[in-house]
């Protein structure tokens, strides 16, 4: 029995969800990213079409209409058991002004309820790990913050390790490591 690409369950995306966009060869040069994102989805305009952010902004008057057929599903990985590469950690907390050994929290998935967490509870020098998705909500206001600091982490494949040590591989855009103070 053959199957008829009508019969596969439609691939939908919902509000708020992040997304990767093809970016078409003739728009790109030969040695640029074939998707560009993360993007957020605003709204659904169509059986196939959606509105999405920007890549670079989360800003309302910079959103684009998509096809459903140029997009990708981005998979916010799974970062509890990610731990910071330890030189890396401690050049970045030199950097900061801080001394010895802090815990840096690390998670991706929850990045919306931690980051306003962080912005209306001061004190205590908390770090976090900050991924450059300027399409998110809450990108601007946690990089406007008074209380906050923050160092840009190197572009490097064992940026993140697991618990014995073991690089995970480079990820597609760059991190940052925040103090909030």
């Amino acid at each position: 029995m053959a199957m008829a690409a009508t019969d596969s369950p439609l691939r939908m995306y919902n509000p708020g969800e992040l997304l990767w966009l093809h970016k078409i060869r003739r728009a790109r040069s030969k040695h640029q990213p074939v998707f560009t994102g993360p993007h957020r989805v605003i709204s659904r305009l169509g059986e196939f079409t959606y509105q999405v952010t920007s890549d670079i902004s989360s800003a309302p008057n910079k959103t684009k209409v998509v096809n459903l057929n140029a997009t990708k599903k981005f998979i916010i990985p799974d970062t509890n058991y990610w731990k910071l590469n330890p030189e890396v950690k401690m050049d970045a907390l030199r950097q900061l002004g801080l001394e010895g050994d802090a815990e840096v929290l690390i998670d991706f998935r929850s990045l919306d309820t931690i980051t306003l967490d962080f912005l209306n509870h001061a004190g205590n020098n908390k770090l976090i790990i900050i991924p450059e998705w300027p399409a998110m909500a809450w990108y601007d206001s946690i990089f406007s913050a008074d209380n906050a600091d923050y160092v840009e982490l190197p572009d490097m494949p064992n940026l993140f390790v697991d618990a014995n040590g073991n690089r995970l591989g480079q990820v597609a855009w760059k991190n940052y490591l925040f103090l909030l103070k």
